[in-house]
């Protein structure tokens, strides 16, 4: 059992499917889960995981979820996304159990370990970090 592990553009059955990039989101979600210790998405239910996602990291683009195959799940996403939070992914640091403190020095583990997630966990995979880029991320550099 995977789907815990399953990018939006998977649970959704987007367009653009299974890629790099959904491998770059599994690596996100497993990174967080070595940081913290549980999974961020913990549920074999596609609504939940979608539902989860919107609550840690913001509603999900209107113009990825035009891609979306499955009117159900995308439903369930504009549904969750209306009753979201406006800034961006501050449920996403508590879950980390990531001191706000330390977040805001730029160069802190984990300021860096905070944004590197981030960027892998980005709900739109045209806008998720890729596997050359992270590797040149300044986490990488400590």
């Amino acid at each position: 059992h995977t789907k815990q592990f399953r990018a939006p553009e998977v649970l959704l059955d987007s367009s653009s499917g299974w890629s790099f990039a959904s491998d770059i989101w599994t690596l996100g979600v497993t990174t967080a889960y070595m940081l913290c210790g549980k999974l961020l998405f913990n549920s074999h239910n596609p609504s939940e995981l979608i539902n989860t996602m919107v609550h840690l990291l913001g509603p999900i683009p209107a113009a990825f979820l035009e891609k979306s195959r499955n009117e159900k799940m995308r439903r369930v996403a504009e549904e969750a996304g209306r009753a979201a939070f406006s800034s961006t992914a501050p449920n996403l640091f508590a879950c980390l159990n990531l001191s706000q403190e330390r977040l805001r020095q730029s160069a802190s583990p984990e300021a860096l370990v905070a944004d590197i997630i981030l960027k892998m966990l980005s709900l739109d995979p045209e806008s998720r970090i890729s596997a050359s880029q992270a590797l040149q991320h300044d986490f990488f550099k400590l």
